[in-house]
């Protein structure tokens, strides 16, 4: 939240023509040399990249998004949970051979996102972007 304020509730929680701090999110994110950026509150918990949703892989395996707290609800990743809960359920009954995904919807701080298996960045259409590095450093394998 030093590099770039954070969105002030009200404007985070709905959808608006206002991109100004998205734009300016972006910018720095460049500026360091990434791409897109994240977002990180005051406590040091990911909250959304300028146009994007996160979704991290943690260490555990658990699959997490950040609470919709100063954070759009975004149609995609929400539409990514569905489809997880509906193959972990289909899994659970052993109707096919997937995989049961463990799923949260909780703070991820800073330093969990970096020991992460993976980090994505959600939004609609076809935007999925994994994410590699976090501040330089690798994330995953």
């Amino acid at each position: 939240e030093e590099l770039v304020p954070m969105k002030p509730p009200l404007l985070a929680e709905l959808k608006s023509n206002n991109y100004m701090l998205n734009a300016l999110l972006m910018m720095k994110a460049q500026d360091l040399g990434g791409t897109f950026g994240i977002s990180v509150d005051r406590e040091g918990n990911l909250r959304e990249s300028c146009v994007l949703n996160v979704l991290v892989v943690g260490a555990d395996g658990v699959v997490r998004t950040p609470p919709f707290k100063r954070a759009l609800a975004g149609t995609t990743v929400r539409r990514a949970f569905e489809l997880l809960r509906a193959d972990s359920a289909a899994a659970a009954n052993e109707r096919h051979a997937g995989v049961a995904y463990e799923m949260a919807q909780e703070e991820i701080p800073v330093e969990a996102a970096r020991r992460a298996r993976e980090v994505m960045l959600l939004a609609g259409d076809r935007h999925l972007f994994s994410i590699t590095k976090l501040d330089g450093a690798p994330i995953g394998d």
